[in-house]
């Protein structure tokens, strides 16, 4: 199965050679790929919501003697649909051509640079 995958990296780069070229302005790319179960949700298509275990909700509950309210947040009944695979409970793994995948590192390693150096100016005082 083909699908279409975009990415800011593959701009202005031709499909098939990986090299610049201003005819291909969009990024894409049809690669192939397979499905696989979601890592987040293990599957399930929901996952507890980690906001109620940063707030210590489920610690409250037990101060107030909630029983019924960890019964239901251990049940399931706070649970969120999955962010990954938004609750299809697979995420498609694309296999790219190994210039794609050169050229998306080196998109995010840039980035990283930039990051950094955006952090160490504000620290600054820019």
């Amino acid at each position: 199965m083909k699908i279409q995958f975009k990415h800011t990296a593959l701009q202005y780069h031709n499909p098939i050679t990986g090299e610049y070229d201003e005819n291909y302005p969009e990024g894409n790319l049809f690669v192939e790929g397979k499905y696989e179960v979601c890592t987040t949700c293990d599957g399930h298509g929901h996952h507890f919501r980690s906001d109620l275990d940063e707030n210590h909700m489920v610690d409250m509950m037990r101060e107030d003697c909630d029983y019924e309210g960890i019964e239901d947040y251990y049940g399931g009944s706070f649970d969120q649909i999955c962010s990954q695979c938004k609750g299809q409970r697979v995420v498609f793994s694309p296999i790219l051509p190994k210039w794609a995948e050169d050229r998306i590192w080196d998109w995010h390693e840039s980035e990283r640079e930039s990051r950094a150096c955006r952090d160490a100016e504000r620290r600054m005082g820019a």
